[in-house]
């Protein structure tokens, strides 16, 4: 919570290859904040196109923080590997989680509905 009615939802990023015994204890930080989306009633919307704004906001937003994740996937990034080489490395966005109403957000869809 922010201050006022302000709310959030925050988004994570981790690594594919973290040990299931730790990837979900903070103490490690397995995984890392990159960024909030803000979440709004958009109450000057009718009811329909309330949930076509939120559908938009939601997808602009994603598309804004992993738009380096998305170049770095098209053209590579120099990293350096645990035996000192530097590698050009392309990264792909593996995996998505999320619960029921946010994967019918993710598709755009409503909640009863099945995605």
């Amino acid at each position: 919570m922010f201050c006022g009615d302000q709310t959030a939802w925050l988004v994570y990023l981790s690594i594919g290859n973290i040990a299931k015994s730790i990837h979900r204890q903070p103490s490690y930080n397995a995984s890392i904040l990159i960024g909030y989306i803000p979440v709004t009633k958009l109450n000057y919307f009718d009811e329909r196109g309330r949930s076509e704004a939120i559908y938009c906001l939601f997808h602009y937003c994603m598309k804004l923080l992993l738009a380096s994740l998305d170049q770095a996937g098209r053209e590579g990034v120099l990293m350096t590997c645990a035996d000192g080489k530097i590698h050009q490395v392309f990264t792909i966005l593996a995996a998505y989680i999320a619960d029921h109403p946010e994967q019918c957000l993710i598709v755009c869809c409503k909640e009863n509905c099945c995605p």
